[in-house]
């Protein structure tokens, strides 16, 4: 093998790895391009969560103090309801 076949040889060697460090480059910035997406994508869907949790927190806290209101309606009408009957029960009647 003469000098210049081995410059060549070589060359050929240089501009295939350059061609591989290129590839390599692009490939390497579109998995980065891929990953920023991702990451992106992954805190919008975050956010969107962190507000659907703080909705239904709201929703939960709207029903659960409705609730204890309801509940002390009922406990008051049970009162009344029970007054009524004992007044209505001892109305007239001696205690034995």
């Amino acid at each position: 093998m003469t000098a210049e076949d081995r410059f060549e040889r070589i060359e050929r060697d240089l501009a295939t790895l350059v061609q591989v460090q290129t590839l390599h480059q692009e490939t390497v910035g579109q998995l980065m391009r891929s990953v920023g997406a991702y990451i992106d994508s992954s805190s919008a869907r975050m956010t969107r969560t962190e507000d659907s949790l703080a909705r239904t927190r709201e929703l939960l806290e709207h029903f659960v103090e409705s609730s204890d209101i309801r509940m002390r309606r009922i406990e008051e009408n049970l009162d009344a309801l029970i007054r009524a009957i004992t007044a209505e029960h001892s109305n007239g009647k001696a205690t034995r």
